[in-house]
């Protein structure tokens, strides 16, 4: 599976595959974040973000632990801290202490 990292042009979040709460894929290729003080409707464009190796390594890692924290009982204890640290460098939306995204 592919993986983008996707940021918006006005606030500067970013999401895997540009998917999450507050965005939307418009079919055009591109990926829309409504920004948390915009008009309701309201979006702004997004950026694919480009990544070298190394983060790309780190983003398929992430992503690969959000989809077992889902699945199972959450991040395991020896994975969280790293799990942090791996969202931090790619200045995505810190997890919640629960395990969630």
């Amino acid at each position: 599976m592919t993986m983008e990292l996707w940021e918006c042009d006005n606030c500067g979040r970013r999401a895997i595959n540009g998917v999450g709460v507050g965005w939307r894929n418009p079919g055009d290729g591109g990926r829309r974040h409504s920004c948390d003080r915009v008009a309701p409707g309201a979006s702004f464009p997004a950026s694919l973000v480009e990544l070298d190796d190394v983060r790309s390594a780190l983003l398929g890692c992430v992503y690969g632990l959000r989809a077992w924290a889902s699945d199972e009982d959450g991040v395991h204890e020896a994975a969280w801290d790293h799990y942090v640290a791996a969202c931090k460098a790619l200045r995505l939306p810190a997890p919640k202490e629960d395990g969630g995204a």
